[in-house]
This record gives structure tokens, C-alpha cells and sequence, in this order.
């Protein structure tokens, strides 16, 4: 599973390294990609160029996954594997650079490998609402 661009005879791919890449999700600018993967052994949210240009960075400190941006691109919020909501705030107009990831709130689930639970993010008014 990938993703392409092409510009010409020029392709750019988003391909998975050595492990399994899952809930990929485009920044609103279009230049950047969450997404979810157990490459260091667990799940971790990791964010990545578009197109590749083999530079990623990981958000997630304590594992992480279901990777959501806010409406403006400026924060990434994902799913701890304990269940807790985390955002990080993010700066992509020069390059890409994060800050230490901070828990929002804790909404008492535990996240069993599978389980299909989805966060969304509406900017303005910046709610996180989670669905199970």
C-alpha cells in the first residue's frame, strides 16, 4: 500500500520501512503525513514529508496511534495506548519541528490492539470528540 505523486517522469512514493504502517492522514496543507506504525516494536505516530524524502520524525514518546491534525495543521493529537487523548504542537512552515507531546484528558479506555476507536478534530473550535 503507497502513495504516489508524479510530476513528469518523476514519482514519489510513501511506502512502508520495516513494519506495519496503518490510519495515514495528510496535514491540511497537503505536505505532511501521520500515521500509525509498529516499526519500533509497538504502535508509535510518526510524521513524515509528502512526497518522501526518507526524513521522519516520531510524535508519540510512550507509544501512540489513530494520528489526527488540527484543522489548521498546527497540533497533531492521537491516542496513547493507555487511552489518553495527547496533542503535540507542530511547526512545518520551515521544515518540521514538534513539542513534547502533553496529555488533554484521559477518557478511561485502554486501547487492545484492533480496537476501532477514531478521534476527530474541528478547528475552530478545536473539541476533540472521541468515537468508539
Amino acid at each position: 500500500m503507497g502513495a504516489s505523486t508524479v510530476r513528469g517522469a518523476e514519482a514519489d512514493s510513501v511506502r512502508a520501512d520495516a513494519g506495519q504502517r496503518s490510519q495515514r492522514l495528510f496535514a491540511p496543507d497537503g505536505k505532511w503525513i501521520a500515521y500509525s506504525s509498529d516499526e519500533s516494536g509497538r504502535d508509535a505516530v510518526y510524521v513524515q514529508p509528502f512526497p518522501a524524502t526518507g526524513r521522519k520524525w516520531q510524535i508519540s514518546r510512550n507509544g501512540g496511534t489513530q494520528p489526527e491534525w488540527r484543522g489548521d495543521g498546527k497540533e497533531i493529537f492521537f491516542l496513547a495506548l493507555d487511552g489518553t487523548i495527547i496533542a503535540a504542537a507542530v511547526e512545518t512552515a520551515r521544515g518540521f519541528e514538534s513539542e513534547i507531546p502533553r496529555a488533554l484528558f484521559a477518557p478511561g479506555v485502554r486501547v487492545p490492539a484492533g480496537l476501532g476507536i477514531t478521534t476527530r478534530v474541528y478547528a475552530p473550535l478545536e473539541t476533540v470528540h472521541v468515537f468508539s
